[in-house]
């Protein structure tokens, strides 16, 4: 069973402003800033301080797993990155530098060799070639290891040079021979961020993390990183990461050309953030992704999964997200979505982003139909499938991970005319966590009746007392599994149980049932019947009975008749007996024991329009019908 923790979610609400020649704003997030490359002149810095040297082939003499704050002030502009600026940082020999006080751990495979999937808390991070490396040592000048930095060019355009020079594999232990050198430039004004790359030699195939993050490694709100591969692209050619974990593949065949620059820099017409497809039925889908700037309309194209852009379907001049229908069930797609920002041009496309369509029961409006079955005994299970997208609103009985029904999948019952209690049943199969939630109606406002999880196990279930439904309507069931990341089967079964044990209606005096006294005659026709079911006990006196009593309660007014007749019937009933009392907690005007016959009251109205309270109880526990009847007669 999973540990399920309730988290509070907090909003971060910036007070943002713009000083002159300055970028400072949401738009600097990490995810925001566009990716562009370019191939240039590598202009190697010469100037500026030395931050190490190496002076060996093993250890920190060979800048192996070294980090090296840079002071407050460092850098001689504010540099502001993920929306806070900075005039220091720490560099590390393994190929990337990060901002704020807390540094990045100095070795590690998922901590200082992997900085941007890393755990640790600084506030942003810049990867060039994010792994373990260490620096040449030997004995040549030329050919040894060093860390530099420089300023370059005059306010307030000036770019501050992080150098890693003459640096290798650390597995790499031959003589001078494969080599990398690369830069991070930070400038000022733009914030953008850019990395060039020197490198030459034959390398044995390995990966690097390159790219942005920044306060934390959650893809994609603060990863803004690459991902080569041998089998698909080359480092002119990179893709997107598509998690935290992606890497650049370098080899002797697959190396950055010399001068090639990636540039991470705000635009005037930003991309699409965090696309995504919700609402996915059979035939339909919601695309939506969030803005940050640029005022502009967006254009959205889809098709088959693999679509070539060009050869999809065109959506223009959409102002946010869009529905889209006429899709096939059970078929995957995918799409891509710009920003047109007319002057300002267009973002990147960005994409591809892929959903798929479900089959019958992936939405309320084709859920399913299943049995009610008369006994747990009795019942022929139906095997639920994890669906492929949430069709409805997160829901309230679980914590922020279960509440969110990423794959929910949904029937429907006919509740039984019975009045029993209804059991909604779920038992594991390939995956044993789920939520479950039965609604009156299709998802509306207010039309969930219960959720469940973790009742039995880590598997949810539903009880509805008989008052909880209504003969004869549908109900809808939906269920997902608790984890965003877990897809499964689970079996689900609808039946009868013993009915709840209720009280009725009238069970205390403060509300005790109204009855109308008719015209004479009219009864036994116009009686009604009524129940001492489920009353609870009472141990108050009547003067014909001292005993516990199961007790129900009913009113009616007097008004001006001369005479009443009241007629009690027992049905079902045992030892039924009744009082008669004038008002809640007032004093009794007649005790019957036996309560079975008809009972005249002679001019009830000396007070006119009191309300005489009639009292009707059983001894009996077992569920017993009584009728009451009341009838009016001029004596």
């Amino acid at each position: 069973m999973n540990t399920k923790t309730f988290n509070l979610l907090r909003k971060l609400i910036f007070t943002l402003g713009i000083a002159s020649g300055s970028f400072v704003s949401v738009l600097a997030q990490v995810s925001n800033l566009n990716f562009t490359q370019t191939t240039a002149t590598y202009i190697e810095i010469t100037g500026g301080t030395v931050v190490a040297t190496a002076s060996g082939t093993t250890g920190a003499a060979s800048l192996d797993d070294v980090v090296y704050a840079l002071p407050t002030g460092t850098i001689p502009f504010t540099f502001t990155f993920d929306n806070s600026g900075y005039t220091g940082l720490n560099v590390s020999t393994n190929g990337f530098l990060t901002f704020g006080t807390t540094a990045p751990a100095a070795s590690g495979s998922t901590t200082g060799y992997s900085p941007l999937s890393a755990t640790t808390a600084y506030a942003g991070c810049v990867s060039a070639l994010g792994r373990n490396l260490n620096a040449y040592f030997t004995g040549v000048s030329t050919q040894t290891g060093e860390i530099r930095y420089q300023t370059l060019g005059s306010a307030p355009n000036r770019v501050f040079v992080v150098q890693w020079k003459n640096f290798k594999v650390f597995t790499y232990t031959g003589a001078f021979g494969p080599v990398l050198n690369f830069q991070v430039r930070l400038s000022e004004t733009t914030n953008a961020v850019e990395i060039v790359y020197n490198c030459s030699g034959a390398f044995t195939s390995t990966t690097a993390q390159v790219g942005l993050r920044g306060s934390n490694n959650i893809f994609p709100t603060n990863i803004n990183n690459r991902q080569v591969s041998a089998a698909s692209n080359t480092w002119i050619t990179s893709a997107a990461g598509t998690a935290n974990t992606s890497t650049c593949e370098f080899s002797s065949s697959l190396l950055p050309p010399i001068g090639l620059t990636y540039r991470f820099a705000q635009s005037p017409c930003p991309n699409p953030q965090n696309a995504t497809a919700t609402n996915v039925t059979q035939n339909s889908a919601q695309l939506t992704w969030t803005t940050t700037g640029g005022g502009g309309t967006f254009t959205i194209e889809y098709g088959l999964s693999g679509f070539t852009p060009g050869s999809g379907t065109v959506q223009s001049g959409v102002s946010s997200g869009v529905s889209i229908s006429g899709l096939s069930a059970n078929t995957a797609y995918q799409y891509y979505v710009t920003q047109n920002c007319g002057s300002n041009g267009n973002s990147q496309r960005v994409g591809p982003i892929s959903f798929s369509t479900g089959g019958p029961g992936e939405d309320c409006a084709t859920a399913l139909t299943i049995p009610v079955a008369n006994n747990l005994g009795s019942c022929v299970f139906t095997t639920v499938s994890s669906g492929i997208s949430s069709n409805g609103p997160n829901a309230i009985c679980s914590d922020v991970n279960g509440n969110n029904p990423n794959d929910d999948r949904w029937y429907k019952f006919v509740a039984p005319a019975t009045g029993d209690q209804l059991v909604l049943y779920t038992t594991a199969v390939t995956a044993n966590d789920w939520v479950m939630e039965v609604w009156s109606a299709c998802p509306s406002t207010g039309s969930v009746i219960k959720c469940s999880d973790d009742v039995n196990g880590a598997m949810p279930e539903i009880r509805l007392c008989q008052n909880e439904y209504t003969p004869g309507n549908t109900y809808y069931i939906r269920l997902w599994t608790y984890s965003t990341a877990v897809t499964g089967t689970a079996n689900l079964c609808v039946y009868k149980d013993l009915e709840c044990p209720i009280p009725p209606i009238n069970d205390e005096c403060v509300d005790a049932r109204v009855l109308q006294v008719n015209s004479p005659g009219a009864c036994p026709a116009a009686s009604q019947r009524y129940t001492t079911k489920y009353a609870t006990p009472n141990i108050d006196g009547a003067t014909c009975d001292g005993g516990t009593k199961r007790d129900v309660w009913f009113v009616f007014n007097t008004g001006n008749f001369s005479d009443i007749s009241m007629t009690i019937t027992p049905v079902s009933a045992t030892t039924l007996k009744a009082q008669l009392l004038f008002e809640c907690g007032g004093f009794e005007l007649s005790c019957y024991n036996p309560a079975n016959g008809t009972y005249t009251f002679t001019n009830p109205a000396r007070v006119p329009r009191f309300v005489l309270v009639n009292r009707l109880r059983s001894r009996s526990r077992s569920p017993e019908l009584l009728p009451g009847h009341f009838h009016t007669g001029m004596m």
